[in-house]
């Protein structure tokens, strides 16, 4: 099982994706149809925090992962690995420290959540990634109230990443990159699963809506609702 919503790092909304699939697209687009400010949303993302709290909480990350999941001693045994719980401990401090500031405001996460470095470290860093053990890190960390989940099929998600990326891949390399997102892909349902299960509301949109007035309209209504308690 892994953990329900909490309010240690205040309520929150989080994008969740592949690469490529239209997050950041599709978020400007809500932000038109839904005034952040007038109900009561703080739109979080990346910021600077300080080095010493973050790698102190992806350290307390790692141990939870351990403690909970005898597959990730051997996970994090891989170098590589590493980035997980460190990028884990970064968001959190950032969580933290913004929590702290918007005080019973609800956080709207873009790229700076907690759980979309599952999905995105499984598209990008690492081939070899078990998706079991990747789904089990999400019992380390406490849950968003809702999810925003921007669908794509991982040859979409890749040709658009691609696409935003320097360099021409290989044939070879492209194969593997498809490997990757499709993993990311069973991550991702994974995750959006128990997330489910765990009573968070999912909200979803297509890759090909994320430029659609209609579609986040309609988020926008459902988040309005889950806001002044209708959802819930």
């Amino acid at each position: 099982m892994i953990s329900k919503p909490s309010r240690t790092l205040g309520r929150r909304i989080e994008f969740v994706g592949l690469c490529g699939a239209g997050k950041s697209t599709f978020s400007q687009l809500l932000a038109s149809h839904l005034d952040f400010a007038a109900n009561g949303i703080v739109e979080m993302r990346a910021s600077d925090v300080p080095a010493a709290p973050s790698i102190a909480a992806g350290l307390g990350v790692a141990a939870r992962m351990v403690a909970n999941e005898s597959g990730s001693l051997r996970f994090l045994g891989r170098s590589a690995n590493w980035w997980l719980p460190l990028k884990m401990g970064y968001r959190s401090t950032q969580l933290v420290r913004q929590a702290g500031r918007i005080g019973g405001s609800w956080t709207l996460c873009v790229d700076s959540g907690l759980l979309q470095p599952y999905i995105s470290f499984a598209a990008e860093y690492n081939k070899r990634l078990d998706p079991v053990v990747m789904a089990q890190v999400a019992k380390v960390v406490s849950l968003p109230d809702t999810v925003v989940h921007v669908s794509a099929s991982a040859v979409v998600a890749l040709e658009r990443y691609l696409k935003r990326s320097a360099g021409s891949p290989t044939k070879s390399q492209r194969a593997q990159f498809l490997r990757q997102f499709q993993l990311a892909v069973t991550v991702e349902e994974k995750l959006l699963s128990q997330c489910i299960e765990h009573g968070v509301t999912v909200l979803k949109v297509r890759a090909d809506e994320t430029k659609s007035s209609a579609a986040a309209m309609r988020i926008a209504s459902a988040i309005r609702e889950r806001l002044s308690g209708k959802g819930e």
